[in-house]
């Protein structure tokens, strides 16, 4: 079982969304981009948002999937009985995913 938050999911979008516009509005301080040549003439541009998004990838993938001390404490407790379900908080999640969905 793997626990997302899909909160922090639409953060980091929003956060990428609002660096991309700073990038695209505001030309006369942010540097127009890299060129990268090759010896036959061959030529990459690339924007300073996509090496942006890049960066958060790559540090997104980095992450561990799981943390190991929370799924320690969970297991103990749905092993003892004690885990109770907080039906407000999943329905909660359920109406955020659902609405995440809809606005994709």
């Amino acid at each position: 079982m793997k626990i997302q938050d899909i909160s922090q999911k639409t953060q980091v979008l929003q956060y990428v969304n609002q660096q991309t516009k700073v990038n695209t509005n505001d030309q006369g301080t942010v540097n127009p981009g890299t060129t990268v040549q090759s010896q036959i003439g061959d030529r990459v541009d690339l924007s300073p948002s996509f090496k942006m998004i890049k960066k958060i990838e790559a540090t997104a993938l980095s992450a561990p999937d799981t943390r190991a001390d929370k799924v320690a404490a969970l297991k103990k407790k749905v092993e003892s009985g004690t885990y109770q379900v907080n039906s407000d908080k999943v329905a909660g999640k359920m109406l955020q995913e659902f609405i995440v969905e809809l606005n994709k």
